[in-house]
Order: C-alpha cells, then structure tokens, then sequence
C-alpha cells in the first residue's frame, strides 16, 4: 500500500490505496467489532487498523476478511454512523473500483488472503523482509513493492498474533460443522512453529500448548502488568471462544484445559481458592473490589465454564468395556457429582453478575404464547446471556441418572423413604424429566426473547448456537399428530432469526436452519418469506 504522510513536524504514515483504504475502514466497522464483542479494549477494531498501516501482513489479514465478509452479502455494506443521505457518505465508504458481483468479491478476498498467508509464512521462518520469490506469482509489482516496503513482524509481536488470529476467522466465516474443526487442526499446515515463546493462533494444539506455558510457566515470575499484552490476551480469548464453539458443534473435548487455574487467572479470571468465579456485583455478600471484574472478564469467566460443560458433554460416560454393575453405578454417581459442580460454578458466576447483565428493557408478549423481546444497553452483555440460557439448556439434558442397577438412595430421590421402591424410584425420575423441560423451555424462550431484541450484529453471530438449541427445545411439538400456534410461533421466531444472521452479516447459520426443519419434518424452504 502506498503511505501518506503530513505536516513537516510529524509524519505519521496513512494507507491511502482507495481499495484497501475502503476496505480497511470496513473491517474496522465490521468484522473487527465481531471480534471485540467480548473486549472492552476494542484491540481488533481500533488498535489493529493502527498496526496495519507499518504491517503489510496485519493489513492485507484485515483487508481479506472484509473483502470475504462483503463476498458472503453480495458486496452489501450497511451505512455507519446513523441516519444519512447517500450524497452525505464520505468517499472512503464507497468501493472505489468497478462494481463487484459475489464471485468478483471472492477473488478479492482470495487475492488479499494468499498474500497475507505468504508474509506470514516468511515472518513465521524468522525472515526480516519477504524475498519476491515467497510471494503470489500473480501478486502485481505495486503489491510486491508495498509487501516488501516494510519489515515483517517478528513471532512474539502483537502484529503476528492478531494476524493469525484474523485468517483464522476468515476461514471460520463461512465453515460449519466438521469444517469449523478442520480449519482448527489443519491450519498448521499452512506454517511450521519452532520457538516457544509464538502464539499463532491458527495452530492448534501446538497453540493451546503455546499459550498455556506462556500463561502458566515462566510468566508467572513476571508482575501481573507484563504478563499478557493487550494484543495476546484479546487474541487468547478469541481462540478461546472458536474453541469452545468448535469442541461444541463437533462433540469433541477443547484444546485448551480448563483445569489449568493458573493459566486462566493470567488471562484475567477472578477466581476463589477453589476455582470459582469471584463475584462482581457490589451488593453480593463475598464481593471485594479488588476481586471484581470488567463486563469483559465476566463474559469471558463463562467461556471458561461453557469449555468445561462442552468437555464433559463430550466425554459422556466414559466407560471402560467389562465394568461390573456396581462400578457403573459407581461412575453414574461420579458424573453426577461433577455434573453438580458444574451446577454450582454456574450458579456462582450468574449471582455475581452486575446490574449490567440484566435487560433494561423488556417488550412483554402481545398474546399468551407469544414472543416478547429484550435489549441490553451493552451488546456483550446480551450476548453472554444468551449464552448462559445456552449452558443451562445444555446441563440440564445432560444430567447423569443413576443406574438402574443402582438403587436410588433417598437423596436422588428427593423422598423420605431410605430404601424407595422401583415405583418410586420411576415416579422421581420422571418427575425429574418433566422438571427439565419446564426448565429448559424457561430458559430457550429467554434466548428468543434476547435474539428478538436485535442487539447488534456482533451479538447476534455469537448467537447462532443458542438459537439453535432453543429450536430443539420449543419447536418439538407437544402433540405428534399437531403443531401448536404457540409452537409454530416459535419455530418461524428462530427460523427467521437464524437466516437473517446470515443474510445480513454472512456468518454462517444456514446449516443450523437445516438441522432444525429436517427435525421438524419441514421442507428446506419453510419460513422463507416471498
């Protein structure tokens, strides 16, 4: 990219390439607010632009995932700052070259990205500048000029970092299902790390491994101040997201283990003696303000638990072939006491939440049955609500049952009896079972009712898995021989939810759209309105 500078005192460097310069400002506007959903800080959005203009690899990492963003909505770009007239928009908002149709957007994207991955392999390698040679054959001389201009960034920078971190999302953009977890694990393939100190994101489990001795070994001799830079712990926790999400949609455990308490506290968590989140909210009994936590660090502290349930989902029971029936009982209630520790830190987190995390405003149902909406001053806040009925939703059916080669004991029972009959023990647990789906329906409609709220369009990609387990929840008709209007109703909410994500943000959702009609028995075009 060509540079600008002004004034004879300072000179600070500008990009000022018309199509980079649209296309760096829409990222900033866009995808790099997505990422920054969670942080306060706003390091994607605000401070990585500033990077870019002296870091070729950082820049052409931003440009690629905006143009592949635009690619994913026909070139569609929402106009920033509120109500204005076309004639009113400043120059740098318009696409400065010929028009661009989807598949022109798609080479775009495709062109900026094979040239961010080869800086990034030469910067990964140790070299200083890239030889012509590591660059795209058809890269044109303007752009190798611009690539070899300045030098690449070295492997323990904050530019390296927030790279990776960048075309990680860029492949995480339109990958769904087993795809999501490839781009995870086969992204290594893409560079080779030898030095310990490297973070790259899109390297796992050589990453998670990185980060935990970065998190949780030399660095603790180091004052908490220098611990982690700005750059490194957004990054962390936008790893730690796409980790979970990934562990989650794919039934698989999580690269990075949650039980490395150290690790954890380094990246910001406020946590007890015994691994529980500290309280935030300054009416709670155990609140210190020494121990109180940004909204941030709050979100971030349910991520944290979120990996911890998606873990145990995956391992399931995690039974050893030939276990006799009294060792299955045994390990039943093993489960079920973690799945009670689970209970609580959840529990814990939810009492110790701020003010903030509550809706300020609420538009009650029109009709019984019907759909009422919420907003949060705060998107992140939002968000990480419907996150947190997410992680009910998903404890609550996955509650281990004692064996029924077990009796139950008066406590699983919840009975006064010391040895309940088989009636018995039938009737608890069906008690039990019906006790979950009023639950689980309490806490989907809140996700609904969140979604429906139209929070802004970071909230509302992180959505996509909550929306999706509150389908499975409300769309199941009571009544196999008849859909419900109340039923109904919720289906079209989520279903219309889902798609819009898509259609307005480009982050993928359909595949979720498809699990949940192909569960209601209704056609791929259902909902969609003419």
């Amino acid at each position: 990219p060509r540079l600008h500078s002004e004034g004879s005192l300072v000179k600070q460097p500008a990009i000022d390439d018309p199509q980079l310069a649209f296309l760096l400002r829409d990222y900033s506007e866009r995808a790099g607010t997505w990422m920054d959903l969670f942080d306060l800080n706003l390091f994607f959005a605000t401070k990585v632009p500033v990077l870019a203009v002296r870091c070729p690899l950082l820049l052409y990492s931003c440009v690629a995932l905006s143009a592949k963003s635009l690619a994913r909505v026909n070139g569609r770009k929402p106009v920033m700052g509120g109500q204005i007239t076309i004639g009113r928009q400043s120059q740098l908002e318009y696409w400065p070259g010929p028009a661009l149709d989807t598949e022109g957007w798609v080479r775009k994207a495709r062109e900026y990205y094979d040239l961010a991955v080869s800086l990034l392999r030469q910067a990964l390698a140790g070299a200083t500048r890239p030889p012509t040679s590591s660059l795209p054959e058809d890269a044109s001389p303007q752009t190798v000029i611009a690539a070899q201009a300045a030098p690449l960034p070295t492997t323990d920078s904050d530019e390296l970092v927030a790279a990776t971190a960048i075309l990680c999302v860029y492949e995480f953009l339109d990958a769904s299902g087993s795809e999501w977890s490839r781009h995870l694990d086969g992204a290594k393939t893409l560079f080779e790390v030898a030095k310990d100190k490297m973070m790259p994101l899109a390297m796992p489990p050589s990453m998670a491994d990185n980060f935990t001795y970065s998190l949780s070994g030399p660095v603790n001799q180091l004052s908490p101040a220098a611990r982690l830079t700005q750059g490194r712990k957004a990054v962390f926790w936008n790893f730690a997201r796409q980790d979970m999400l990934s562990a989650f949609i794919n039934n698989t455990s999580t690269r990075l283990d949650t039980s490395d308490l150290a690790m954890w506290r380094n990246a910001g968590l406020k946590l007890t003696p015994e691994g529980l989140v500290c309280p935030s909210n300054t009416d709670h009994p155990d609140y210190t303000p020494e121990n109180a936590m940004p909204e941030d660090l709050i979100s971030n502290a349910l991520i944290w638990l979120l990996m911890k349930l998606v873990n145990f989902i995956s391992a399931g029971d995690d039974l050893p072939e030939g276990i006799s029936p009294l060792g299955l009982g045994v390990r039943q209630r093993e489960l079920l006491e973690y799945w009670e520790g689970l209970d609580r830190q959840l529990r814990v987190w939810y009492e110790g939440l701020p003010d903030t995390f509550h809706s300020a405003a609420v538009r009650p149902a029109e009709v019984k049955g019907g759909i009422a909406e919420k907003w949060f001053p705060r998107p992140m806040c939002a968000s990480i609500m419907q996150s947190y009925h997410f992680a009910r939703i998903q404890l609550l059916h996955n509650k281990p049952h004692m064996s029924t080669a077990v009796p139950f004991s008066a406590r699983d029972c919840a009975l006064s009896e010391p040895h309940p009959s088989p009636g018995i023990s039938l009737a608890a647990r069906h008690a039990s079972y019906a006790s979950i789906l009023q639950l689980s329906r309490s806490h989907a409609k809140e996700i609904v009712a969140i979604g429906a709220g139209r929070s802004d369009e970071g909230t509302r990609i992180h959505s996509v898995q909550p929306l999706w387990t509150a389908g499975l929840v409300l769309g199941i008709s009571e009544d196999d021989d008849e859909v419900s209007e109340e039923t109904e109703g919720w289906r079209r909410s989520i279903i219309s939810q889902l798609r819009g994500i898509e259609r307005d943000m480009g982050w993928a959702a359909e595949y979720r759209v498809e699990s949940l009609l192909h569960l209601w028995g209704l056609p791929p075009d259902w909902g969609i309105e003419d």
